[in-house]
This record gives C-alpha cells, sequence and structure tokens, in this order.
C-alpha cells in the first residue's frame, strides 16, 4: 500500500514538473478517431478571434470500417495550447470558445467543460445553464499508447458522486472521441447514449484501441437494425438501479449466453451465473456497469447502476 501510494505521488510529481504533454497529432498526419461508426478527422485551418484553429469534420459510415471525405461534414473548430496542457472547441454556430481538456488539473480538482460537437444520438446528460458540466479529477495514471506511456486523467461528474467516468488521455484526448468531453458520462441505460472513441489511427496505423469487448475493431455500430429492434423488446432487464439480484427476463424461451459484467470503460469485472433468470450482483462496489450477453448470436449491451 505504501508502495503504491509512493507510485503515484511520484508519477503525479514528474507530470507536475514536465514542461509539456505530448499533443494530439494534428499536423502532417493522418489521425482518424472513431466514435462507434462515425469518424472524426481534422482538415484545413481556421481563424477565430485571433486564435488559430483546426477544421473538424465527421463521417457518419453505415456499414464499413472506412472513410469517404467527399461525404464530411464539419463540426468544430479545434485548438489545442500544449504550453498550457489544454484544449479547446468552438462548437458549431457558436460565438465563443470552450474548454475540452485540462491536463494540468490536479487529482480533486474541479474543471468546467463542454463538447465540441454532440451527435443526434448522444446526450449532454451533465449540461449546465452556462453550457458546461462541472466534472472532478478522480484519479491520475498513465497507459500504454503507441509503446510509450501517456498521461491518463480520470474525471467525474460532480453530480453523480463519482460515477460514471470519462477518461482524458495524453495524445489521444478522451475516451468518448476527439471533440466529445464530457459525452462519456450519462446515466442513461442505452449505453450507446455515451460517445465511446472505439479507436483512433494514426496514417493508418492503431494509435489507440478501446479496452474490451471493443478491442478487435475500428467500427461499432451505435444503434440496431429493425430486426435487432424486435428482438430488443423481447428482453427486459430489472430492477435498474439494483442492490443484489439482476433479473433478466426473456420471452419465447430464448436464453441469454456468454454473460459478461465490465467496467463501463470495459474492463471485464465479472462472468455471472445466471439462475432462475437472475444473476447475482451483491458483490459489486455502487456504480455502473454493463452487462454483455448474446442472444441468437446478437450482443446485447445494457448498462444499470449497482446501489
Amino acid at each position: 500500500m505504501k508502495k503504491s501510494a509512493l507510485l503515484l505521488f511520484t508519477l503525479i510529481s514528474f507530470w507536475s514538473n514536465a514542461q509539456t504533454l505530448t499533443p494530439v497529432p494534428t499536423q502532417d498526419t493522418v489521425a482518424v478517431w472513431s466514435v462507434w461508426s462515425d469518424k472524426y478527422v481534422f482538415l484545413g485551418d481556421s481563424t477565430f478571434n485571433g486564435n488559430q484553429y483546426k477544421k473538424v469534420f465527421v463521417y457518419y459510415a453505415d456499414s464499413v470500417d472506412t472513410l469517404i471525405y467527399d461525404s464530411l461534414k464539419y463540426a468544430c473548430l479545434y485548438r489545442q495550447d500544449a504550453s498550457a496542457e489544454k484544449a479547446y472547441c468552438v462548437q458549431r454556430d457558436s460565438t465563443s470558445e470552450k474548454l475540452l481538456y485540462d491536463f494540468s488539473a490536479n487529482l480533486g480538482d474541479t474543471v468546467k467543460i463542454s463538447p465540441g460537437f454532440i451527435s443526434k444520438y448522444a446526450i449532454f446528460t451533465f449540461q449546465e445553464p452556462d453550457g458546461y458540466a462541472s466534472v472532478r479529477v478522480e484519479a491520475i495514471d498513465s497507459v500504454l499508447i503507441n509503446g510509450t506511456y501517456r498521461k491518463r486523467i480520470e474525471i467525474a461528474p460532480i453530480a453523480s458522486f463519482g460515477f460514471p467516468i470519462e477518461y482524458w488521455i495524453e495524445g489521444v484526448g478522451s475516451s468518448a472521441g476527439i471533440v466529445h468531453s464530457a459525452l462519456g458520462l450519462t446515466q442513461i441505460a442505452d449505453i450507446t447514449a455515451n460517445e465511446l472513441l472505439i479507436c483512433m489511427t494514426v496514417d493508418g496505423t492503431v494509435y489507440y484501441q478501446a479496452p474490451p469487448p471493443f478491442n478487435n475493431t475500428c467500427f461499432e455500430k451505435r444503434y440496431v437494425s429493425i430486426d435487432e429492434n424486435k428482438l430488443v423488446d423481447l428482453i427486459k432487464i430489472y430492477p435498474n438501479p439494483v442492490k443484489d439480484k439482476l433479473t433478466i427476463q426473456l420471452e419465447n424461451g430464448l436464453k441469454p449466453e456468454e454473460l459478461i459484467i465490465t467496467s463501463i470503460t470495459g474492463q471485464t469485472i465479472s462472468n455471472p451465473r445466471f439462475t432462475n433468470s437472475e444473476i447475482d450482483v451483491s458483490s459489486l462496489q455502487k456504480g455502473f456497469y454493463i452487462l454483455q450477453f448474446v442472444v441468437e448470436g446478437k450482443i446485447y449491451r445494457h448498462k444499470f447502476l449497482k446501489d
């Protein structure tokens, strides 16, 4: 315990004394951020209130892991200040700049942030009247990115007592996407209301990959087809929030297979046993989790809150 505390203190001290962090790649490379099935890229420059920005565009992919430049749609403006360890955005049709990330924040600090772009599927759950979300720095550590350890900051909304969580990752952006800070934070049961960075590529090479179960692709549909919607109608999961037993009710004799409980960021927590239409979650700590299982060959994911 003392050794872990000393290591954490050493890491925080190192980052506090560092002059700059590695910025996200904006020059002389082609970086692509895959947020579910959508692709985000920098394309061109712009000036706003005397500052230089990168233009961010999005491609709404339907079924293939490709990027078609002729179909790009303008999303927002992005600016990073590596020396101040911060990044900013100007939302489409906005007249003001907002803070996306602050890598200079310390453990326990409160930061007000806002996403640069909100897709039609995402929900800005913790938006306040001023257009920001107030988040608290819950943890600071490092994560291996492309062979190098990068600073990672865990944030959580002030309004929800530490859950759910999102990560800012040095050289990548947010675990929700490049201009999607705060959109990984939602208490909606449908996890597709969260933005999720599936992967990031630089010049065609995978630079960042989301944790399991999203670690084998750069394309993941956030929505379901008509046939899959019919299947979802046959599945009921309750109560939510839950204390001890989570009931999975399936009609027409359907049975769930390959049950997995993961953290909100995809780390596997357990493989629960399905008994009498229930799974035991009493041993889980309080917080948000994702229950994943397979029904008739289709993966079903449901976010629940352990109370």
